[in-house]
């Protein structure tokens, strides 16, 4: 569990069609596709012991264990210790990753990785009321 500085995840669509049906002279949209998944980036600080991304990246990149994950990522409240929606990526490999950011040495940065990874498909889990709302039925 780690908690991240930006995340940025993609646009879902549905592409849709107008036709027109028979000889009736108005045009009705039908849905076509949709996009299920896409490109997710995460970026948190560079930390001594968090080496779980370049472990992920080398696992992909030299085509050793299974690089392939399912991950939930989990947008917490104010307090930080309940969550407010949980994300589910599935089918994830990693296709960039940077070690660090980019900064001059005189200014007070923290240096950040970031890691983008490709997902198959991006679903909301919905949390009982209970859980986000202590009290409440």
């Amino acid at each position: 569990f780690v908690g991240f500085q930006s995340m940025t995840v993609p646009e879902l669509s549905l592409e849709t069609k107008e036709i027109r049906q028979g000889n009736w002279p108005f045009l009705k949209r039908v849905p076509m596709g949709f996009s299920s998944g896409g490109a997710v980036t995460l970026n948190h600080a560079v930390l001594r012991l968090a080496t779980d991304m370049s472990l992920w990246w080398l696992q992909a990149l030299n085509g050793i264990f299974a690089p392939r994950r399912h991950m939930l990522l989990v947008h917490t409240m104010l307090d930080r210790a309940l969550p407010a929606r949980i994300l589910s990526c599935e089918n994830c490999i990693p296709t960039a990753w940077k070690p660090a950011s980019d900064f001059d040495a005189f200014a007070s940065q923290v240096s950040t990785e970031s890691l983008t990874f490709w997902c198959e498909n991006i679903g909301i889990i919905p949390l009982p009321l209970s859980d986000v709302l202590p009290g409440a039925f």
